[in-house]
């Protein structure tokens, strides 16, 4: 089932990309709880043709073991449109929305989920970035954990790292970004040693 969904969604990204639609930036904000991790995120996308664009695209969920359930999803249309849902359908392994986007104009798709971490590990699918056949012109990235917990092991190394109001925040500002690997983080508790 997970390769005939990887199919189809391979197959909704190469119609998109041939009928002018382009998908050029993202903004993903991380947020890691002891017991969930929340994705917000911001995509943006081009029509490069002389005509409106209507697409259905496919967001896939990783699927490896050890991974929780999405619990609670939302997909909007921040422009065109203000703040309307598109979210199409939803279940494990993927969600459906839709785009519209104007001939020589942008869209901006807004995307908030939260899913479980009962083995304290999570993972966001980047490699489906590779389908649109070209890199992403520009790809930003934050992890915001909260001081009780620590990364064991991250799938990119950060570019920068600060502190905020009990958080530690990593930060990742990439172009031309053509992912080989998913993003994937492994973190665990800061126990206190009592005395």
């Amino acid at each position: 089932m997970r390769y005939i969904l990887l199919v189809l969604f391979l197959q909704i990204i190469g119609f998109s990309y041939s009928q002018g639609l382009q998908f050029y930036k993202e903004k993903l904000d991380f947020t890691l709880r002891f017991d969930e991790f929340n994705l917000d995120g911001y995509y943006f996308f081009y029509n490069q043709s002389p005509d409106t664009i209507k697409q259905f695209i496919l967001y896939p969920f990783p699927q490896s073991s050890g991974l929780g359930e999405i619990t609670t999803i939302s997909i909007k249309s921040l422009y065109p449109g203000i703040d309307s849902s598109v979210l199409v359908n939803f279940n494990q392994k993927a969600a459906g929305f839709r785009v519209k986007v104007y001939p020589l104009d942008s869209a901006v798709i807004h995307v908030n989920y939260i899913q479980t971490v009962p083995h304290r590990k999570a993972e966001y699918i980047l490699t489906t970035t590779q389908e649109w056949n070209r890199p992403l012109a520009k790809a930003d990235f934050t992890l915001s954990i909260p001081f009780n917990l620590k990364v064991d092991s991250l799938s990119y190394d950060a570019d920068s790292l600060f502190f905020s109001s009990g958080k530690v925040i990593y930060k990742w500002n990439f172009t031309n970004f053509k992912p080989d690997r998913n993003f994937f983080v492994s973190f665990s508790k800061i126990e206190k040693n009592i005395r």
